[in-house]
C-alpha cells in the first residue's frame, strides 16, 4: 500500500468514526424521547424534566466518551460489529484492510 492510499485510509476512518458517533447520538436521542413519553404519561405534571435531562445527559455523555477516546479504526471495527456502520458505508480498500480484525472480533464474541 503506498502512501497515498494509507493516507485516505486514515482520512476514511476519521470519517467513518465520526459518522458512527452520530449515529449513536441519534440513537440514543430516539431512546430519551421515548422514555419522556414515558414518563410524561406516568407522571404528567408531576415530572422532575430538568433533573431527568441532567442524569440522562450525564450518563448518555459519560457512556459515549468512553467509547469514541479509543483509535479511529477500533471504534470502525467496533460500529461494523455493532451494524451501526455497514461495509457498504466504506470504500472496498478500508473494509478489506480491516477485515482480518472484523473477523477476530466476530469470531470472539460471536456472530
Amino acid at each position: 500500500m503506498n502512501h497515498t492510499n494509507r493516507k485516505d485510509l486514515i482520512d476514511e476512518l476519521r470519517v467513518l468514526a465520526g459518522i458512527a458517533q452520530e449515529r449513536e447520538k441519534e440513537e440514543d436521542v430516539a431512546t430519551l424521547l421515548k422514555q419522556f413519553e414515558e414518563w410524561k404519561r406516568k407522571f404528567s405534571d408531576d415530572i422532575d424534566l430538568e433533573n431527568i435531562i441532567s442524569a440522562t445527559h450525564d450518563i448518555i455523555d459519560k457512556n459515549r466518551w468512553k467509547e469514541y477516546i479509543r483509535d479511529n479504526e477500533f471504534i470502525v471495527i467496533r460500529a461494523l460489529y455493532k451494524t451501526i456502520i455497514t461495509e457498504e458505508d466504506m470504500s472496498p480498500e478500508l473494509y478489506s484492510s480491516l477485515k482480518p480484525k472484523i473477523d477476530a472480533v466476530k469470531k470472539v464474541l460471536g456472530r
